[in-house]
């Protein structure tokens, strides 16, 4: 029973967890914030992006008042966040509270954003999963908004909708409502196609629950499959009948699924399976048309492993780096021979949102993101450079947003975009030498600037522009001048331009599938050059060679064009909204203009919006149960997440005792500062046996926490420093009145240096993680101070996803009278818990994946990995008790780990452990022996 309820907390802790509730102290002192009130929306943003803000709103309005009956009809009034100090391209709306957040620096990779403005493509997607929540808020979801507030409305929403609704339902939406969007590019769809092409059909319960096994689809994809082809065959309006079932509970188990089988007559599982069948047949009918033209493969796929190459960029006619995926390790860059295929590691890659290299006189330049060291919502982007001949590595850009460098010809310059805090774009040149800003080309037109390249002598740049939604090639001399547009303004995808024999070379999904084009220097209309089997992306070209990335859902391996041929001049290029593409659904092009076309302008009021003013901001509440109180408590956290807030109050029946507790933590400085304070009132410990015992008890808490990332490269790197101060006072009213107080500090630190890890790796293969803490109380005579350390070292196993883990630990705590700190220290594992005052301890450990079943009941629970733990601990200790003198406790034994998935919602690595006791247990001296199940909870 005790497991079952331990497993029951972790459940619930995981899925409070998938709410995103807001972290505290995330924006950066000083920022300056404007405010757009409206009956649909409060738009809070930071001086200087009016006008983008004022876009955002007229979109939202009319989105509001002509879109959301097909999701239900209601409509919130939603509290939106610009957050324009952060060079991550993201956006998401949660719960706790209510909310959303639009990071507005575009991503540089166009297969991520396609044609559509990015704020647009936010607007469109964000606002319709706040239409989703919202019209959730009924039947029970709204019994437990009431009981529990936005936290009850979260485990709701959690609980019963699955992401890929939430996510493709979103993906259609922003397709259907633009010119653009996911669902038209043909990137995100080419895993589908490649798994008809391989004759792979990945069963639902997989997609569902994820795999280290296999590279899958992810949700957003797979959830718009299924939607699109519900939305096709059932109605738009389908989701509004689902949404209504379901918070309504017509169905006690697994709600969604029967409320979509109620509805459309199918589960999800046949559902995936039809749209998945349709568009198997789809393909392969429109395959069977098209003749392959293809390079020569430079990779070649390796039996039983995913490996994936992107990126390419020709160092020479014979070299070619490029970025290698791998399942089993993070990703590295390599470099490759394009007459023997040969490979060379070189480095690992770093943090990066754009995974693009690019080459040239024996140099290698990339952009990696440097986060704030305080604020998380604060990040840069900075220049890295490799130097192929010693393999020494620099950086250029301290606190920048600069993105998608670009080598000249010969190695002494660097043309990269620059992005501002307000979305201006710019391109400059650099000095690879000491990275000195040379030149800043003029941007009078306004235009988006993506993947900037240079020409072969040196002297202009070509780079993707975009403007209303639409893209095209441009050229631009460095010398002087405005760019030179090169092609008709599109809707498709175009991206990744390179330069070499007076033509243009990129990649585009004319036709409705992407392949390399290329086109004169001086403009006209391209010409195509491959017919990939399932996608051609990102071309490199020196001389007469051409190299790109041929997509495969097994992994994309780089193809060599020898002196490429054009297949066909293209006459017209036929716009997204007039192709229907295999998987996509054919509702998504029946309306002839797109909302996005015909938004109306609207005056906008605007108002400063002081953070201070509204930092009170009740979002959750309900029923509180510890021991034998219950009671009730409230949460407020202000929207900008400066402070946070928890009272709450409890009775006890037992002993008829009140209990009120206040927690409040404010993060809108460069420290974190909290308080705490709780009181009991008539407390009687004997729990009212003896009633003329009663005492009442307070308790002050201050914390002061100062955090730092140091994060560089391929590691996460961390330092959190704190201290607390703590008051006790209590006074004994029956049967004699006294009063005794207790005061105390502690201090301490965690510093965490971790390598990132790969899909399959357990560890990371390197790493350091160093806690450490003191406390002390005094009061007059009495005193008693404790010590508590520990350490954990990564390093590699055998193989790249088994790993040696050494920890130790040491602890000491003065012996005063009978009181002690709580204290569950683990001496060694199949042992008793028992309180010690003195230990020191260390322990070994080789983890190692044994298979991967990828076998489960839909609904129930998923096996994802099978691994093994095997150990050693040694610990000596004085113990408490008993001999009250030093002892030995060592154990040796061996741990299962089943990773699993429950209920298709949380992780779960659920263990079975056996210990050989080499000593004496305290609590058991006839136990050598101990077997135990465990749910593996990972903390570092």
């Amino acid at each position: 029973m005790i497991i079952v309820k331990r497993l029951l907390v972790v459940f619930l802790i995981a899925l409070l967890g998938r709410a995103n509730a807001q972290e505290v102290g995330g924006h950066p002192w000083g920022v300056r914030w404007q405010c757009i009130s409206t009956d649909t929306l409060r738009l809070i943003y930071p001086v200087g992006m009016d006008s983008q803000a004022f876009k955002v709103s007229d979109l939202i309005h009319y989105e509001a008042k002509r879109n959301s009956r097909t999701i239900g009809g209601k409509v919130p009034r939603l509290s939106l966040i610009f957050q324009n100090q952060t060079v991550e391209p993201n956006g998401f709306v949660t719960l706790m509270p209510f909310r959303s957040e639009f990071f507005t620096t575009p991503p540089q990779d166009m297969q991520m954003l396609g044609s559509m403005d990015w704020l647009t493509s936010l607007g469109i997607h964000e606002y319709r999963h706040s239409l989703q929540f919202y019209n959730q808020r009924r039947g029970v979801v709204r019994l437990l908004y009431w009981l529990n507030g936005d936290a009850g409305w979260a485990v709701g929403a959690n609980l019963l909708f699955p992401p890929w609704y939430y996510e493709g339902d979103a993906v259609f939406t922003e397709t259907k409502l633009s010119n653009g969007g996911r669902g038209r590019m043909p990137s995100f769809m080419a895993p589908f196609w490649s798994m008809a092409e391989e004759g792979k059909r990945y069963p639902y319960v997989k997609l569902r629950n994820g795999s280290y096994k296999d590279p899958l689809p992810n949700h957003y994809a797979y959830g718009y499959l299924m939607c699109s082809y519900i939305n096709d065959r059932y109605g738009e309006e389908s989701f509004v009948n689902v949404t209504k079932h379901t918070a309504r509970l017509r169905g006690v188990f697994f709600p969604f699924s029967a409320s979509l089988k109620k509805v459309v007559g199918a589960r999800p599982s046949a559902i995936y399976n039809d749209a998945f069948g349709d568009m198997v047949y789809a393909w392969k009918l429109q395959n069977a048309q098209r003749t392959t033209v293809e390079g020569d493969a430079i990779t070649k796929s390796k039996k039983k492993e995913f490996r994936s190459y992107e990126s390419p960029s020709l160092v020479d006619s014979n070299r070619v780096v490029a970025i290698l995926s791998r399942l089993n390790e993070i990703k590295t860059v390599v470099e490759v021979s394009t007459q023997t295929g040969e490979e060379k590691e070189l480095f690992k890659l770093g943090a990066t949102y754009n995974d693009r290299l690019h080459a040239a006189a024996g140099k290698v330049v990339w952009s990696e993101v440097v986060p704030d060291i305080r604020w998380q919502n604060r990040s840069y982007s900075v220049i890295k450079l490799y130097q192929l001949s010693n393999g020494k590595t620099r950086t250029i850009g301290g606190r920048s947003r600069l993105f998608s460098p670009s080598l000249s010809p010969d190695g002494s310059r660097i043309a990269a975009v620059r992005i501002s805090t307000n979305q201006r774009y710019d391109v400059v040149i650099l000095s690879a030498a000491d990275g000195k800003e040379l030149a800043a080309l003029p941007n009078g037109e306004g235009l988006a600037i993506f993947t900037p390249t240079w020409s072969r002598g040196g002297d202009r740049i070509v780079f993707v522009g975009k403007k209303d939604g639409k893209l095209s090639l441009f050229d631009q001399p460095i010398a002087a001048g405005a760019p030179r547009r090169l092609m008709p303004y599109t809707s498709h995808v175009i991206a990744n331009p390179t330069c070499s024999n007076g033509k243009v070379y990129f990649e585009a999904s004319f036709g409705g599938q992407d392949n390399i084009y290329a086109i004169d220097a001086t403009g006209g209309m391209p010409e195509k050059l491959t017919q990939a089997t399932i996608g051609g992306y990102q071309p490199t070209i020196f001389g007469n060679k051409l190299v790109y990335s041929s997509y495969s859902i097994n992994g994309s391996r780089l193809c060599l064009l020898d002196n490429p041929a054009s297949l066909e001049v293209l006459g017209k290029i036929d716009e997204p909204r007039s192709l229907n593409m295999p998987g996509a659904g054919t509702s998504i092009n029946a309306s002839p203009v797109a909302l996005t076309d015909s938004v109306p302008s609207r005056d906008w009021k605007t108002s400063r919006y002081s953070p201070t003013r509204h930092l009170i901001n009740i979002h959750s509440w309900g029923l509180e149960a510890n021991g034998s109180y219950v009671g009730a408590k409230v949460l407020s956290q202000d929207v900008l997440s400066k402070l946070s807030i928890e009272a709450s109050w409890m009775y006890s029946g037992k002993d008829r005792s009140n209990y009120f507790s206040g927690t409040f933590l404010w993060g809108g400085w460069y420290p974190y500062v909290g308080a705490s304070f709780s009181k009991i009132l008539d407390r009687n410990p004997f729990g009212g046996f003896f009633d003329y015992y009663k005492y009442d008890e307070q308790v002050v808490n201050s914390l002061v926490a100062v955090p730092f990332n140091l994060s560089r490269g391929c590691y996460s790197t961390n330092l959190l420093l704190s201290g607390s101060y703590s008051y006790h006072n209590i006074q004994w009213k029956e049967p004699v009145v006294e009063t005794r107080e207790l005061h105390s500090y502690t201090v301490g630190g965690k510093f965490s240096n971790l390598r990132y890890t790969a899909l399959q790796q357990i560890n990371p293969r390197f790493g350091q993680v160093v806690k450490a803490e003191y406390k002390n109380a005094f009061a007059g005579s009495f005193s008693k101070e404790s010590f508590r350390g520990n350490a954990k070292l990564f390093f590699p196993g055998f193989r790249k996803t088994h790993s040696l883990e050494v920890s130790s630990g040491l602890g000491w705590e003065t012996n005063t009278a009978s009181y002690y700190f709580y204290d569950t220290t683990n001496l060694s594992r199949g042992y008793s818990l028992f309180p010690v005052s003195r230990y020191s301890k260390a322990s070994l450990d080789y983890s190692l994946p044994v298979s991967y079943p990828d076998w489960g009941v839909n609904g129930g629970f998923f096996l994802k990995r099978i691994r093994l733990t095997g150990f050693y601990d040694y610990a000596r200790a004085k113990n408490d008790f008993g001999t009250k003198g030093w002892s030995d406790y060592a154990s040796f034994g061996i741990e299962a780990i089943f990773d699993t998935r429950v209920f298709n919602l949380v992780e779960m690595p659920l263990g079975i452990r056996q210990s050989i006791l080499l000593n004496t247990d305290p609590g058991d001296t006839r136990r050598a022996v101990n077997t135990e199940i465990f749910v593996k909870i990972v903390s570092f």
